[in-house]
Order: C-alpha cells, then structure tokens, then sequence
C-alpha cells in the first residue's frame, strides 16, 4: 500500500499514544499508521520508503499522552526534520463520542482561521510543505477532509480534522502549545 504520510510513534508508546496515531491516521487520508516494536529511526525511515511515503510523523510520549509530534520530511533516502510541534492536550474521536468515518478521506486540504496570528499562518505553511497538502480556503461540498489550523485563547493554537461536506470531526483535536521549525 503506498502512502503519502507514514505515522509511528516513539519507543514504548502508551494506548492513548497509539488511538491518537490512529485518529491521525484517518484525519490525513492518504497516511498509514505502523506500530513502531523495536525499530531505530532508520530503519523505521526504510519502512517508510518501502510505503510510498513521503513525509513521517512521529508521535513521542509525554506522561503517558501524545507531547511532542516531529514531522519528518523524506528526500534522498534521508529523513529531515521539519517541525516539532508541542502538544498541551489531545481529543480523541472516541472522546468526543464520534466514532471515525465509514468512507477513507480520498484528499485532505489546510486551512487558516482568518484570525490566526502570523507565527500560526508560519506553522500552516510549514505543516503544507510537510504533508504535502494544499492550503486553501474553508471550502465544503466534497468528501475531503480539512485540516484546520486556529487561534486559541489559552494556548499558542489548535489542529482541528473536519470533513468538508459536513463540518464534522474526522481525526483527534490537537491543542498546541508551541512549535520549533
């Protein structure tokens, strides 16, 4: 199966962990989640190749909850790091009692809220670049699904995953707290 994303997580990841790596999975579409066992980084990059993928997400464990999310880009056999995002708390699908969809999300687009600040529009673009996914505006109508990237009161933002038909969330709600490109 080829895929555009690869997702994992860090060594020895907590169930909370791996329903998040899931939730993201069906969020971005065209990804795959593989359980990472006992894999170093390069051999978990060779993994990637061998699915197509061009971009990895790795999910690292903090306290027993998803707290840092690095999103690796693969060119020339080569893993770079893009950005690694601190998350300040998570919610599953399952936690906002929404089970996930029947249908895969066939493409995903990115949005900005109009009111995000401008290191927020920074994190979308570099989130763009990463994924491979296009920036575009609040469109609906179709069975794509969006990631949304919005101002929050009490933190630098949050990641929202929403399908576009029906405005209804598809993947986990991540609050940010900061990120480091």
């Amino acid at each position: 199966m080829r895929a555009r994303v690869y997702i994992t997580t860090s060594l020895r990841p907590t169930r909370r962990v791996r329903s998040f790596c899931k939730d993201l999975r069906v969020g971005l579409g065209d990804a795959i989640y593989v359980n990472r066992g006992k894999k170093n980084f390069e051999e978990v990059v060779l993994e990637a190749l061998k699915h197509g993928a061009k971009s990895i997400l790795v999910v690292n464990t903090r306290k027993g909850n998803p707290g840092r999310v690095d999103l690796y880009r693969i060119t020339n056999n080569e893993a770079r790091l893009i950005v690694s995002i601190v998350c300040s708390g998570i919610k599953l699908l399952r936690e906002m009692k929404i089970k996930p969809p029947l249908k895969a999300i066939k493409s995903v687009r990115l949005t900005v809220d109009p009111n995000a600040s401008d290191e927020l529009k920074k994190l979308a673009n570099t989130l763009s670049e990463g994924l491979s996914i296009p920036i575009e505006g609040l469109v609906g109508g179709d069975d794509a699904g969006l990631l949304i990237v919005e101002p929050d009161k009490k933190h630098l933002g949050r990641l929202r995953f929403i399908c576009a038909k029906n405005q209804k969330p598809i993947g986990p709600l991540v609050v940010l707290k900061k990120y480091f490109a």
